[in-house]
């Protein structure tokens, strides 16, 4: 279904918030709603302009869905679009009476200004965040790190130096570069940050970026937190993604152990023991779930690890066969491949 122009009045202003917020290139939403990155790239620079033709109401929504939108956003868009029906004939309205609108306080203007700063910074840690895991570095390597820094640096160098004296930019350029040789920073991994960091800055620049200013609600609120939490950084990034995917592996590890520690139970049952007498033996199914999950099936080093725990876990009340039927029903039920397992938890992966 496509929309009139009436859909975007008013509303560029609401997509390039939604996007900035979000910390996302124009690029990135572009390939979020399915469209080609370079061309892509340019029909969201004229939707965030009002200049798109004809855009579907699909296009329109996926943009606030790439963007992770507020709902009361998207209800936002469909209000204004409502608030604009199709022209009908009418009388030539009388004459609007003039307005007076009162001049923005500086303090203010100032305020939304460093409010935007800060968003412009998280556009510029989700770039380096991808670029950085294209260019294969690991998270926390001292490469990553300095060259975070750097980009950084450089990010701001342009910034400030918007519209100044383009040999001062270049001395300042040149001494963070000479700072990031120090630190041992390649001399490939330099150039290609500040070609990069520079491209970004361009592209910025272009599609009227850095002259976005968000409303001043939204900039109380940005500048109300405390500076360590206003921008998610390449760093803070990887720390969470590491924490969630250790999440997942230990909810695949939990959903494999809960099944194994269930079967072991109702073989402790078959032999006759009591839950008191039963529990001196469930020690064992934590510990030869372990052994399987950190060694290959069949392996020496698997045989190895249960022996060790048959030798030195064994105690005067233990039955040893009935021990050794646990280990059996353990490595057994942890290698049936039917079952589902996490990263790095499948045998296969041992």
């Amino acid at each position: 279904m496509r929309t009139d122009r009436s859909l975007l009045a008013g509303l560029p202003e609401l997509f390039r918030a939604a996007r900035l917020r979000a910390g996302l290139s124009q690029t990135q939403v572009a390939e979020a709603i399915g469209m080609e990155p370079r061309s892509g790239r340019t029909y969201v620079s004229r939707l965030e302009r009002g200049q798109a033709r004809n855009p579907t109401l699909g296009v329109v929504v996926g943009f606030l869905r790439a963007c992770r939108a507020d709902p009361a956003e998207v209800g936002e868009a469909f209000k204004r679009w409502l608030a604009n029906p199709l022209p009908v004939p009418e009388r030539k309205a009388a004459p609007r009476a003039r307005t007076h609108h009162r001049k923005e306080d500086k303090a203010d203007l100032e305020l939304r200004r460093q409010a935007a700063w800060y968003t412009l910074a998280q556009v510029l840690e989700h770039f380096l965040h991808h670029e950085f895991r294209a260019l294969g570095l690991a998270a926390g390597e001292q490469w990553r790190t300095v060259g975070a820094r750097l980009a950084r640096r450089t990010f701001r160098i342009l910034y400030e130096a918007r519209g100044g004296d383009g040999k001062s930019r270049e001395r300042r350029l040149n001494r963070a570069r000479a700072w990031a040789v120090k630190k041992t920073l390649p001399g490939e991994l330099i150039e290609h940050l500040g070609a990069r960091v520079a491209g970004l800055f361009q592209d910025m620049e272009k599609d009227g970026d850095l002259e976005w200013l968000p409303s001043l609600d939204d900039a109380r609120k940005t500048m109300a937190t405390s500076p360590g939490e206003r921008v998610l950084t390449d760093e803070q990034m990887c720390r969470a993604e590491w924490m969630a995917q250790k999440a997942k592996e230990h909810a695949a590890f939990e959903q494999k152990y809960e099944p194994i520690m269930e079967k072991a139970k109702a073989l402790l049952r078959q032999a006759g023991l009591a839950d008191q007498q039963a529990g001196n033996y469930l020690a064992f199914v934590t510990a030869f779930t372990n052994v399987a999950r950190s060694t290959r099936p069949g392996s020496d080093e698997r045989a190895k690890a249960v022996e060790l725990q048959l030798r030195f876990g064994l105690r005067k009340w233990h039955n040893p066969a009935l021990v050794d039927r646990i280990a059996q029903l353990v490595m057994s039920a942890w290698d049936e491949p039917d079952q589902p397992s996490g990263p790095g938890t499948g045998p296969g992966d041992r």
